[in-house]
């Protein structure tokens, strides 16, 4: 039980960088993120919120506006997963 729990553990952290390099990155630009999406030509599952994130700011949110937003949602994406691998260790 205690190996599930350090794996779930450490997968929720290993999700939670991305969140908080993209809410925290000084650099904020459409490149950036086409590059962070294909990392040696193949599709990274890390990163993939992330974009998804981005592209519904896009879609929803003014120009001048998305970057806050997504940053914010980010930062906040960021905390759910380091708040829930804290709480893995409180469960049963």
């Amino acid at each position: 039980m205690m190996f599930v729990k350090l794996v779930i553990c450490l997968l929720l952290l290993a999700l939670s960088y991305p969140a908080f390099s993209d809410a925290l990155s000084k650099r904020f630009d459409d490149k950036f993120f086409n590059t962070l999406l294909w990392e040696g030509g193949a599709l990274t599952l890390l990163t993939l919120p992330s974009v998804a994130l981005l592209w519904c700011c896009k879609k929803v949110f003014k120009p001048r506006s998305y970057q806050m937003v997504f940053r914010s949602v980010a930062f906040l994406f960021g905390l759910l997963l380091i708040s829930e691998a804290g709480g893995v260790w409180f469960i049963g």
